[in-house]
């Protein structure tokens, strides 16, 4: 910086100057305003970070809701036990549907899931009526099975006929055979295929494949002493 004031001497017209650094008057005031910078350059940076964290968190949480409802669509009520969410609203959510799952699955062991998956694709809505359609259907039970049951206690009964049920369930509704529980009669499984029109010959085969993979299951399982006793 610097300032000139005129002087007069005489004739002789001169002027007087004073120069001084800049730096002396406004280096301060150059530091504040760089502080000042830094300073919202972290706030900045900071506060991006805690956006980010912030949106992950909560990308995370209703990843896991849709994932949820997917399960349920998909009638797959498998319960997923996770970490609450931090958000209060969501886990309230994610709670609500796990009690669903719940209430869904003692609802499947009446309705075959199968059943209502094939109404869910087809957006038909269930209601009273009947409609005439070829289909197979299977029928197994335990051969003596009143003598059985007069000879074992309550408990020995139950066990047995929990494994028959069980092996004879999971062949008929497992992946290869696609088959549909309708009901348990007693010590009978009552089972059937259906789909769409046209499909009606494969699914046969499938039951008559599935009769005969239940054959050779039952025949291992009376091989493994459950049914023992018949012999």
């Amino acid at each position: 910086l610097s300032s000139r004031t005129p002087v007069a001497e005489g004739v002789v017209s001169r002027r007087a100057a004073i120069t001084v650094p800049e730096d002396d008057f406004l280096g301060s005031v150059k530091e504040s305003m760089v502080r000042a910078a830094s300073i919202v350059a972290a706030l900045i940076v900071i506060s991006l970070l805690i956006g980010m964290q912030f949106t992950n968190i909560l990308s995370k949480s209703l990843r896991r809701l849709v994932a949820e409802a997917r399960d349920i669509e998909q009638l797959n009520f498998v319960s997923h036990p996770g970490k609450p969410s931090r958000f209060r609203e969501i886990h309230d959510v994610l709670t609500a549907f796990e009690r669903m799952k719940v209430g869904l699955r003692s609802f499947g062991k009446f309705v075959p899931g199968r059943l209502v998956q094939m109404l869910l694709a087809k957006g038909v809505e269930p209601q009273l009526g009947a409609e005439g359609r070829e289909m197979t259907i299977l029928f197994s039970d335990i051969r003596n099975f009143t003598h059985i049951s007069e000879q074992l206690g309550v408990a020995k009964l139950s066990e047995k006929l929990g494994a028959y049920m069980s092996t004879v369930t999971n062949i008929i509704q497992g992946q290869r055979s696609q088959g549909i529980v309708d009901k348990y009669i007693g010590d009978c499984v009552m089972a059937l295929w259906t789909g769409p029109r046209g499909t009606e010959s494969a699914l046969a085969k499938k039951a008559v494949s599935c009769a005969r993979e239940v054959e050779q299951q039952l025949s291992k399982l009376v091989s493994s002493g459950v049914w023992q006793h018949q012999e």
